[in-house]
């Protein structure tokens, strides 16, 4: 049965262009000598996708519209589906370290998709140094967003027989759709969820106090060197740490994994910016994303909603950029702009498709903020490839039109991997910004007094 996309997969669609690649996509590196026989090929992997493909019908399916572009869009079964279409083969030139697979996923992510086809790409890719082999998965935002595509890297790993280990979801269960957006928005932020009789009041005062927000953005959104016209190529850098150790820091700080994320993307611009010999811009504003997934763990498409925060990057200890980030974020204010764009959408859907594209770009503005930072988690068990043991995963996440930036975090197999992708003409040297996130992270672990583990 065909399924229509909704306004927000639409307006993906409708805002890409030959600058603005709306992909969301990561990489993942394993190591091939734990396996069967110590080895992983192209092959083995191509096996492996083939056979799970029934799994995820949407890798099935493509665009469909009519000729006028006046009704919906919907995804309908590919006749002419070949999965060889969509599985890669590549190898890394020497010595095969990370910046050859950063430069390899750059340009993979830098390619757009063909739209007379299912809208995702997977690439195999070996000569990594040490023998590993990487995944690099490419989708369309339209059909994806980066919790769905997270779904889609762990359907192929191995599964885990042990139930304690949470092993690959079952189908979901139904929501209380009347309450999703103000229970998965007060989740993430700890908010307390108002009882029954308050909630259709208190959802209109803070989707009112958001929606002020939201165009109050518009005007207030600093200048930056980060912002500007977008080119077609793209650049990536990645960096990890272990979680376990960024766990015990937010906990040590009493803040959130979302703000340590957002306080260690503070420190890092601000290093960033001194060690290209430019003055820091007092605040950035960042588009935070908040999932909507409620009981949907495993639907395709994007479910999503955001708040837009501004960063200070004035001097102060780690530590306290944290608790003032944590702050705000908490915030009264926060949680009413996630509301607001999440019903802002909802309405969206009532209007005629070319008017949804319209609309959909107004909440996609230039200028209405400086970045993207995106914070995704994945399962924290130990993970395997065919037998090839997982070693680090990076989210790879599209730039907003006029946004040269998105950092992005996934917490998976019990590894914490940020990833820097830009557009590298108005965010030169992508490995400085990662290195200068890493050396904020290192900050924060001293400040908070936690130790690096033992070397196992």
């Amino acid at each position: 049965m065909a399924q229509t996309l909704s306004p927000l997969d639409s307006v993906f669609l409708s805002i890409e262009s030959p600058a603005v690649h709306m992909q969301v996509g990561g990489v993942s590196i394993f190591d091939p000598s734990t396996g069967p026989g110590g080895t992983l090929t192209f092959d083995d992997y191509r096996r492996r996708v083939i056979s799970r493909l029934d799994r995820l019908p949407r890798l099935r399916q493509r665009l469909s519209q009519d000729p006028l572009r006046l009704g919906p869009i919907r995804w309908v079964p590919d006749a002419a589906f070949d999965p060889d279409l969509h599985l890669m083969h590549d190898a890394l030139p020497r010595p095969g370290g990370e910046r050859e697979l950063n430069e390899l996923a750059g340009w993979i992510m830098s390619t757009p998709l063909e739209r007379d086809r299912p809208l995702w790409e997977s690439h195999f890719v070996e000569g990594l140094s040490g023998g590993r082999v990487a995944v690099i998965m490419k989708a369309h935002h339209a059909m994806e967003d980066g919790l769905a595509g997270l779904r889609q890297t762990e359907l192929v790993l191995d599964d885990d027989p042990d139930p304690s280990h949470g092993g690959h979801p079952g189908p979901p269960a139904a929501g209380p759709r009347s309450s999703l957006v103000r229970q998965l928005v007060d989740s993430l932020l700890d908010l307390p969820i108002p009882g029954a009789g308050a909630h259709r009041l208190g959802t209109a005062v803070s989707a009112t106090a958001g929606v002020v927000d939201y165009l109050s953005a518009c005007l207030l959104a600093p200048s930056t060197p980060l912002n500007g016209e977008l080119g077609a190529d793209r650049a990536v850098a990645t960096w990890s740490a272990p979680l376990e150790v960024a766990k015990a820091v937010h906990h040590r700080l009493g803040v959130s994994f979302n703000d340590l994320v957002l306080a260690i993307t503070a420190g890092g611009l601000r290093r960033y910016f001194l060690r290209r010999g430019l003055q820091p811009p007092p605040r950035v504003r960042v588009m935070v994303p908040v999932s909507t997934r409620f009981g949907q763990a495993q639907a395709f498409g994007n479910h999503v909603s955001a708040f837009l925060l501004d960063l200070d990057l004035g001097w102060r200890s780690a530590a306290e950029t944290a608790r003032r980030i944590s702050a705000d974020a908490h915030s009264g204010r926060a949680r009413d702009e996630a509301i607001a764009l999440a019903l802002l959408e909802e309405l969206n859907g009532l209007l005629a498709q070319p008017l949804q594209r319209a609309a959909g770009r107004l909440l996609v503005a230039n200028r209405l903020f400086n970045l993207v930072v995106s914070d995704v988690r994945g399962l924290e068990r130990p993970l395997s490839l065919l037998g090839a043991r997982h070693l680090a995963s990076y989210p790879l996440m599209p730039l907003a039109p006029g946004c040269g930036l998105s950092i992005a975090v996934l917490t998976m197999g019990g590894v914490l991997g940020v990833a820097v992708s830009c557009e590298p003409r108005l965010v030169p040297d992508p490995e400085l910004l990662a290195e200068a996130i890493a050396d904020a992270f290192r900050e924060l672990r001293l400040e908070a007094g936690i130790e690096l583990p033992s070397p196992r």
